[in-house]
C-alpha cells in the first residue's frame, strides 16, 4: 500500500528532525548513549522513513534549492547572517 500523501511524507520528515533534535539536546548535556544515537541516525534515513511510509526515497526527497533560498537556508541553519 504505497502513498504520495504530501502531507504524511513532510509529517514523518518533521517527525524525523524532532527526534534527531531531541538526541542533539541531549548530546550537548551529555544525557545521551552511543546506542540511543544510532538508533536515531539509523531510524532517520530517508530510506527508513520511506519503508514506514511504504512508499519510494524519491516521493520523500525534496530538492530544498526548489523551495527555499539561499537566506532561508542560511537562517534555518542558525548561522549568524
Amino acid at each position: 500500500m504505497g502513498t504520495n500523501n504530501i502531507e504524511r511524507n513532510y509529517s514523518a520528515i518533521v517527525y524525523a528532525l524532532s527526534l534527531t533534535r531531541g538526541q542533539l539536546y541531549q548530546a550537548i548535556f551529555g544525557d545521551l548513549s552511543l546506542e540511543d544515537a544510532e538508533q536515531v541516525l539509523n531510524g532517520t534515513t530517508f530510506e527508513n522513513i520511506a519503508a514506514v511510509l511504504q512508499c519510494s526515497v524519491e516521493d520523500i526527497e525534496i530538492e530544498w534549492d526548489d523551495y527555499l533560498t539561499e537566506m532561508e537556508k542560511h537562517l534555518i541553519s542558525g548561522k549568524e547572517t
